[in-house]
């Protein structure tokens, strides 16, 4: 299996919005917990989105949950109890436990 390619230390896959790119990696393959913004995403909560997200991002929700039903897997996004499950299952240095 090749090595993936990487854009300043994040697997391209994570190209989604280059300013959260870092905080859904982390999320995704390290259980840390992402910012306001990223986690109403994640939990599937559009007004909560809406109202956290910057101008831009408010523009590329329909991009971020393509993303997501695409791209991560299943069991770490699309409700709030998927979201406290996923970072549940990570130690504080990162490791699934």
């Amino acid at each position: 299996m090749t090595e993936p390619q990487l854009v300043d230390g994040i697997p391209i896959r994570y190209d989604l919005a280059p300013n959260l790119a870092g905080g859904l990696y982390r999320y995704i393959e390290h259980g840390v917990p992402a910012g306001h913004f990223l986690t109403k995403v994640l939990q599937n909560d559009l007004r909560g989105a809406v109202w956290r997200a910057d101008p831009d991002n408010r523009l590329l929700l329909w991009e971020f949950v393509c993303w997501l039903h695409n791209h991560a897997p299943r069991a770490c996004w699309g409700s709030p109890e998927r979201v406290d499950a996923w970072l549940g299952q990570w130690t504080a240095s990162g490791a699934k436990r």
